[in-house]
């Protein structure tokens, strides 16, 4: 495995691949790794697209960055630093699962080649999800008798792989008879409300709050200076009715000027005692508001955004295996076909001359339409042995073995 310390990077290659996503793995190592907090981020964080199982997927096979989680965008979730771990490049992409005998060793004399072939014999790839891929023993290409089940994946959203039998029907790469699977194993994928507002909303929130308690700022400003303007205003309106009514010797006039400014510069210091309060209540107001947004967030229950599909299912049906079964007849009635081959071989369903000596002790040889050429044998005698062939006829190489079926007939 090639995991290196570092930081999270904006580039969307995989390799030299260009995939507009970003890619995080994580196997039940990482998973219990740094005190239990790597799955803290999945449910929470809300830009995760996908959440897909890979079975197939190992460590081994890609270069990953392990960094820690963003708490620049995102408050801390659970008071331990969580790590997350990207994706650089996929350095594998195909391994060898398994690996077993193609042809099995004769156990017994009379045992016929033909019966470890289809339909008498075969495989069936089965990962339990897709249906079944069908082996025919002798379409393996193979110098070391051996069926090599192989598979092919890349970094997928969909949970995509390839199953394939190397060299089945001399396909290298199970490009043309492969199991490709297309059931995506994913799982639901949710956010939390306010880790959203966080990663969406948090600046323009914050910003608000500034402009709000700033505005309520500059009204206090505003009228504390024009409750001094008034009482400026008062002050010499006062003076100068007090002063005229002094000059006309109207004494009672001087009276009620200064009993009018008094009773102004009361009300505009009442009026600016109210004001203050008022404005002080706002600003209370507007941090309580905000507060209380916040509060209804995170008190707010996970938002689904998606449900996945039957990933759980599957891979419990499946049981977390791939199988090679090997397919075949019961005993019973091998032994019936064995000895019916082992007496009038099979059909090789060709034209041509017959190779009468692919036998060790003796060869049957029937055919559907024989056509002999001779210009010594006579016509009917010529008729006659054309006869023989297509009702069937069996070639002795061995007299001492004359007429016995029960020696080990082998090719030669």
């Amino acid at each position: 495995m090639s995991v290196t310390n570092g930081l999270d990077f904006k580039n969307c290659n995989i390799g030299n691949l260009l995939t507009n996503m970003y890619y995080y793995i994580l196997d039940k190592n990482m998973i219990h790794a740094d005190n239990n907090t790597n799955t803290s981020v999945y449910g929470y964080v809300p830009n995760i697209q996908s959440i897909s199982f890979q079975p197939f997927a190992d460590t081994e096979d890609f270069e990953i960055i392990k960094s820690e989680f963003n708490n620049e965008k995102f408050s801390d979730l659970s008071g331990a630093m969580p790590y997350v771990y990207r994706i650089k490049s996929q350095l594998n992409t195909r391994k060898t699962l398994k690996e077993i005998e193609l042809f099995k060793t004769k156990t017994r004399t009379r045992e016929e080649s033909k019966l470890q072939f289809y339909p008498y014999r075969y495989f069936l790839i089965c990962d339990y999800i897709n249906p079944p891929l069908l082996i025919k023993p002798e379409l393996v290409e193979t110098s070391d008798n051996k069926l090599k089940l192989n598979v092919m994946y890349t970094i997928s959203s969909t949970s995509k792989y390839n199953l394939y039998v190397e060299r089945y029907k001399n396909d290298y790469q199970g490009q043309l008879e492969g199991m490709v699977n297309n059931n995506a194993l994913l799982f639901p994928t949710s956010s939390s409300a306010y880790a959203e507002f966080l990663a969406t909303s948090s600046a323009s929130f914050s910003q608000a709050l500034e402009n709000a308690k700033l505005e309520n700022d500059m009204s206090l400003k505003h009228n504390a200076e024009n409750t001094n303007l008034n009482n400026k205003t008062n002050l010499i309106n006062t003076v100068m009715g007090a002063g005229g009514n002094l000059l006309g010797l109207n004494f009672g006039g001087v009276a009620n000027s200064l009993a009018s400014g008094y009773e102004n510069y009361l009300q505009n210091s009442l009026n600016n005692q109210q004001t203050i309060e008022n404005l002080s209540l706002n600003r209370y107001e507007v941090e309580k508001n905000a507060l209380a947004k916040v509060n209804d967030l995170l008190s707010t229950p996970r938002t689904m955004k998606s449900l996945g599909n039957d990933a759980i299912f599957n891979l419990e049906n499946s049981d977390n295996k791939i199988d090679i079964i090997e397919m075949g007849i019961k005993d019973e009635y091998k032994i019936r076909i064995q000895n019916f081959f082992a007496k009038y071989g099979y059909k090789v369903n060709r034209y041509g001359i017959p190779n009468f000596k692919t036998r060790k002790d003796f060869n049957f040889v029937k055919t559907a339409d024989c056509k002999i050429k001779s210009q010594t044998i006579p016509r009917e005698d010529m008729l006659e042995i054309e006869n023989i062939f297509n009702s069937g006829i069996t070639f002795w190489h061995n007299t001492n073995n004359l007429l016995n079926y029960d020696v080990d007939n082998e090719e030669v």
